[in-house]
């Protein structure tokens, strides 16, 4: 049952290591995977895992967004960026490798972690897409922004970041809906759009993805 949801980043690591043959990718890998154990660890220890859920909208968006998404991905990448000496070009690349070896050991601890003897659909299923889907958006969309802050086009700027908020906040909105069970056609309309936003993503920016 928990297979698709344990091996989905692995298999997207190998598959984006085949296309790109880049052994520098090993260095941003090895970070992600370290952190992410890290992270588990120190949950293990000193975080307690059952969490009443709220009523509040805006307090378990909160709770899924600072968790899952910003503090991973922000202030991971934001570290390695900061720390790393290598150039521009060397860090958005890393952006995915790093961000999808987090996501192997991190994703899969806090869904089985959270989660009761019975595991949902959304949980094995949609969550481990949503946030495959979040890293490829965000990877993309960080590389359209350099490019477009390089070409001083400032319109093309504005709307790439408009999108890359976008994409960060989805998925904990999503997420929210589902857990109090509020609009399911809306979150199941959004979960599409998500999905097919990613893949439109892909085709219009390939040339990005096979540099």
């Amino acid at each position: 049952m928990l297979t698709f949801l344990i091996l989905l980043f692995p298999l997207s690591i190998a598959s984006y290591c085949a296309v790109k043959k880049q052994k520098e990718d090993f260095i941003p890998i090895c970070i992600g995977l370290i952190s992410g154990i890290l992270v588990c660890a120190f949950k293990i220890v000193f975080v307690y895992s059952h969490r009443l859920v709220p009523a509040s909208f805006l307090e378990n968006f909160l709770f899924y967004f600072i968790n899952q998404t910003f503090l991973p991905v922000l202030v991971l990448y934001g570290v390695f960026v900061l720390v790393s000496k290598d150039d521009c070009n060397f860090k958005l690349q890393s952006f995915f490798p790093l961000m999808a070896a987090f996501y192997a050991s991190y994703l899969p601890y806090t869904i089985i972690r959270n989660s009761t003897s019975v595991y949902l659909a959304f949980d094995i299923f949609t969550k481990p897409l949503l946030f495959l889907s979040l890293i490829i958006n965000l990877s993309l969309l960080l590389t359209l922004i350099v490019n477009a802050k390089n070409n001083k086009n400032t319109k093309l700027f504005l709307l790439n970041i408009l999108l890359f908020t976008i994409a960060i906040i989805l998925p904990a909105v999503i997420e929210t809906l589902h857990t109090l069970n509020q609009l399911p056609a809306l979150y199941m309309a959004l979960i599409a759009v998500y999905f097919l936003s990613t893949a439109t993503n892909i085709f219009l920016n390939k040339a990005y993805l096979l540099k």
